[in-house]
């Protein structure tokens, strides 16, 4: 049992954090030890590094109030541990960190250089030779679309997202403070962290993508050279976005990135649409299979745009998917839809649905309450 108490006063968007105590599996006297360091540590909170028990839709009840979830529930049923080996490395990852660390092999760093490191497993993967630490963070504060509609629906209070975050940064602190490395956090959620970065100790806040500017920021650390405090990884090219090696949490392989439709409300068209070359997500399909998963998640702000240019569906790209899928051995289904892309292309659906035995078997799909899609 650990308790952390010191936390910076600072004005947080839901009150100062109370103190909370934290259950990890290894004794506090291993805290600090640093077993099997890695020059370059990747990881992020139990909101994102998990497998939901299995159960994607349980990780929106992350975005739930914490004081209307029990501990227990929230720990062992919506954010259990995912597992790591002797040396810390996490058996499964979020794809965000699975695509930054193949973004690290392909510029040239060694496989033994970079580990993925669950938040329990911290203290086996860093150490003196620790260089820079890279943290995914998704909704940190509780301040996305989802955890603000479902807290408002709820009464109001800290989201289980937000104090999942600042259990982190309460042993990343810590281990900062001992051995000096630089602690660089990206994702979609930066953007509620920049009146905090110096008071989280955070050297710098990386927005967009971070496939091209995250391994230069490494080379610039163990080269000894300062951060830039923030920094914009824009939309990367197709073409330098490579493959995941290792299998993802829940099996996630992404399809398209960004959005067409350019609604001026929302964040995924800030970035260029683009769509993933088909070889590509097969070989990154086939490594989820390989590792055991029946189900194929592919994330997408709208699954039927695959392969589109513009909003207008290129059904051959689509049924194409369906079919390299299908002969992985697979079921796969899309993270999102949209009901106009649905209704302009049946036939298409039609056709995906018939590939996977969804016309045989249907399955409920989940209507965003935030934005009706």
């Amino acid at each position: 049992m650990l308790v952390w108490r010191a936390w910076p006063s600072c004005s947080w968007p839901h009150g100062r954090p109370k103190k909370l105590k934290l259950r990890w599996r290894f004794p506090a006297s291993r805290l600090m030890v640093g077993a099997m360091a890695y020059r370059i540590v990747l990881t992020s909170d139990r909101a994102t590094m998990t497998d939901y028990s299995g159960a994607d839709w349980l990780g929106f009840l992350l975005c739930l109030p914490y004081r209307l979830v029990p501990r227990y529930v929230l720990a062992r049923a919506l954010a259990p541990p995912i597992g790591a080996d002797r040396d810390g490395r996490a058996k499964l990852a979020p794809y965000a960190l699975r695509k930054l660390e193949a973004s690290l092999y392909a510029s040239g760093f060694r496989e033994e250089e970079v580990a993925i490191v669950p938040p329990e497993a911290l203290d086996r993967a860093v150490g003196p030779d620790t260089v820079i630490l890279g943290l995914h963070v998704l909704d940190p504060l509780g301040l996305a679309p989802v955890s603000h509609t479902l807290r408002s629906l709820a009464g109001g209070g800290p989201s289980c997202t937000e104090l999942l975050f600042l259990n982190l940064m309460r042993v990343l602190r810590p281990l900062k403070a001992r051995y000096g490395f630089k602690l660089v956090v990206g994702g979609p959620g930066t953007w509620q962290l920049r009146p905090f970065r110096e008071k989280l100790g955070i050297d710098c806040l990386v927005h967009g993508e971070g496939e091209l500017v995250f391994p230069e920021l490494c080379r610039m650390a163990l080269e000894g050279r300062d951060l830039p405090p923030e920094v914009d990884g824009g939309s990367v090219p197709v073409e330098k976005i490579p493959a995941i090696r290792d299998p993802s949490r829940t099996g996630l392989v992404q399809i398209t990135r960004g959005c067409p439709r350019r609604c001026q409300f929302c964040s995924p068209t800030m970035f260029n649409f683009r769509s993933m070359p088909l070889d590509m997500v097969l070989a990154e399909a086939e490594v989820n299979v390989r590792a055991g998963f029946k189900h194929i998640g592919l994330i997408t702000e709208d699954g039927l745009l695959y392969g589109a240019k513009g909003i207008k569906v290129n059904p051959r790209a689509v049924i194409s998917l369906a079919r390299g899928l299908k002969g992985l051995g697979a079921k796969a289904g899309f993270c999102h839809l949209s009901f106009s892309t649905v209704v302009a292309a049946k036939e298409v659906l039609a056709e995906w649905a018939h590939t996977f035995g969804y016309d045989v078997e249907p399955e409920l799909p989940q209507v965003g309450l935030e934005t009706g899609s």
